[in-house]
């Protein structure tokens, strides 16, 4: 068991001992790239290491650009870097270095790009010019901020570019490309591509349709143009709008819809009732009536003061209310989830008293009766709708009303 634990022992130094080294090697070497970044994190200090890295490439003479775009361009290949780079963690920090012979590996991914781009540029020449403008321009952006080489790509690149000349581009969106491409543009101060109009829409009218298999026809249609293959297959399909001017003869009209709720009126006391809607299109009635189903006869009437038409009044105790609404009118629909009424009918809202000796006497100055009018606003949420109004009777007596019910 000891002689085990002194071999393990013996190999952690021999390692340790052999990464101090490699370290040191690095950085006295003149064959490797290096920087390193000193943070207790080590997130913190890989990010310093790679804007060392950066820093360092923005001063050296791999591209054949001028001074002042070194330092932008190279920030756009932060990904790169550390996917072509090596770390070696050290007592201080993070080392990430690259040989310089392999520094070509930092441009691979891009120039993959750039010939997928040159290749879908190809494809769609013949086919869609303005299609096959956007994928050159971008592999122009590409090849702006690599180093010489390639010339067959270049050279496919330029005979393609003067084949669609340069026009006005389609919006062809890639999925990680045109992110990275308004970077590149930017850090090189190029001029944004012009983006060609959208399609305006094409006006046809149908004539002559069957009224069995017309289908009611939206005012705007979008057919949809053959879907193109993009550099990681994902375009988006170009979508062209199409008007279409239906014969009004042939096109199917709205159709019926109704609505039953319940009503509840509150006054001195609650009024309960039913709603019914009917309406086509935006346009349609109601008709609506609500009761307290109390009896409203009476003997005579009397003031609240205890005046009548005979003499005093000599009240029991004991009192009522009668109630009796009932309404007509529009509704008009405001949009899909809300509509308006508005009507008139007749009220009758009466306080009763009785008197000492059983008869009822209906108070006038407390009561109202003839013409009500009615107005509230409806709410459809699916397949339910809910109201809220008022009422006012006689022009003397408000009251408040609540309707759910459901659509049908």
């Amino acid at each position: 068991m000891k002689g085990r634990l002194s071999i393990f022992i013996l190999l952690l130094v021999l390692s340790v001992t052999a990464g101090a080294q490699t370290v040191e090697s690095i950085r006295s070497s003149a064959d490797y790239l290096w920087a390193e970044g000193r943070d207790v994190r080590p997130s913190v200090a890989d990010n310093k290491a790679v804007d060392g890295l950066l820093e360092k490439l923005s001063v050296s003479d791999i591209l054949p650009a001028a001074e002042w775009v070194k330092g932008p361009l190279w920030k756009t290949y932060r990904s790169d870097i550390r996917n072509s780079t090596l770390t070696l963690v050290t007592p201080e920090g993070v080392l990430r270095y690259i040989a310089w012979r392999d520094v070509e590996k930092i441009f691979v991914n891009r120039w993959r790009k750039v010939k997928e781009l040159v290749q879908q540029a190809q494809k769609s020449a013949t086919q869609d010019p303005d299609i096959a403008r956007t994928y050159i321009s971008w592999a122009e952006t590409y090849l702006a901020s690599l180093p010489p080489g390639e010339p067959e790509v270049r050279k496919r690149t330029r005979e393609i570019r003067a084949k669609v000349g340069d026009g006005r581009t389609d919006a062809v969106h890639l999925r990680n490309i045109e992110s990275e491409i308004g970077l590149i543009r930017k850090a090189l101060r190029l001029p944004k591509p012009v983006v060609k109009e959208a399609p305006q829409p094409v006006e046809v009218k149908a004539l002559s349709l069957q009224r069995d298999t017309i289908r009611a026809i939206e005012a705007v249609k979008w057919a949809a143009l053959p879907k193109m293959t993009g550099v990681r297959s994902d375009i988006n399909a170009g979508l062209v709008p199409i008007r279409v001017i239906t014969d009004t003869s042939v096109v199917r009209k709205p159709s019926w819809n109704g609505a039953l709720l319940l009503q509840a009126d509150f006054w001195t006391v609650p009024s309960f009732g039913l709603m019914l809607t009917v309406g086509r299109g935006k346009f349609g009635g109601y008709i609506s009536a609500r009761s307290n189903f109390s009896a409203g006869d009476f003997a005579y009437e009397c003031l609240s003061d205890g005046t009548c038409e005979f003499g005093r009044f000599w009240a029991s105790g004991n009192s009522r209310s009668h109630r009796l609404s009932l309404a007509a009118g529009p509704v008009y629909a405001i949009n899909k989830h809300f509509s308006a009424y508005a009507g008139l009918g007749y009220g009758q809202q009466s306080v009763l008293w009785e008197d000492s000796d059983g008869n009822w006497a209906r108070v006038s100055d407390l009561s109202a009766r003839g013409l009500l009018l009615d107005a509230g606003v409806l709410w459809t949420p699916g397949r339910f709708r809910v109201g809220l109004g008022a009422s006012l009777t006689a022009f003397r007596t408000p009251s408040g009303i609540v309707s759910v019910g459901v659509s049908f």
